[in-house]
């Protein structure tokens, strides 16, 4: 999604909401029955300029949370401008189209910013792990019961989040979804035949040494 485009309060909304259904509708792939949400209870937007957060919007409650592992003092208004809610207005509005039943009851929620034990202060180049894991683990009770098994900032918490860098580079590239799979993986069997010499003199080569 064009995100910039369709928070920018200079265009007309009509036309970010044209660019955001047509968005949504590319990245659903048309599907009949995704396309009016009735069964969908948690949807997730990232949001990123020079960081990646989560916007999820819950809605059984309904909520709009800011999911951003930074611990920002900041308020949510000055922390993310008017993106949660600028985001909150064009769902709602696709929501109507589909006549989806929680439009309405969406449109009057105050977006709010989850506050997790795990936030960071000084790490600045994790936020898109940061994001899938709080996608995979977030199921909406943001208040008790939420753990995503990371523990506070700590360089144990920047060892669980190597090993999770690996584990989700990983799925993307063996993912049936990449189209460059076949041929990612027959270039990581030629480079495991390489001897420990050819490979230091690859790096070498690549750090122009």
């Amino acid at each position: 999604m064009i995100r910039q485009f369709i928070y920018d309060k200079k265009h007309p909304f009509i036309e970010r909401y044209d660019k955001f259904e047509s968005n949504i509708k590319d990245a659903i792939k048309k599907d009949k029955e995704l396309l009016t949400f009735e069964k969908v209870q948690l949807v997730f937007f990232s949001s990123s300029k020079n960081h990646f957060y989560l916007t999820c919007i819950n809605l059984e409650e309904p909520s709009v949370d800011a999911i951003d592992n930074m611990n920002s003092v900041a308020m949510l208004k000055r922390a993310y401008r008017d993106a949660p809610e600028e985001l909150k207005l064009l769902f709602s509005r696709y929501l109507m189209t589909v006549n989806n039943k929680s439009a309405l009851s969406l449109e009057g929620v105050e977006p709010d910013r989850v506050i997790m034990k795990w936030r960071t202060r000084d790490n600045h180049v994790d936020c898109g792990v940061f994001c899938m894991c709080h996608m995979e683990t977030y199921m909406g009770d943001k208040k008790v019961n939420w753990d995503c098994g990371l523990p506070k900032e700590s360089k144990e918490q920047q060892n669980v989040l190597n090993n999770l860098r690996i584990k989700y580079l990983t799925e993307i590239l063996l993912s049936d979804a990449n189209i460059l799979r076949s041929k990612d993986i027959s270039q990581t069997e030629k480079f495991a035949q390489k001897s420990n010499e050819e490979i230091q003199a690859l790096i070498k080569k690549r750090d122009g040494k």
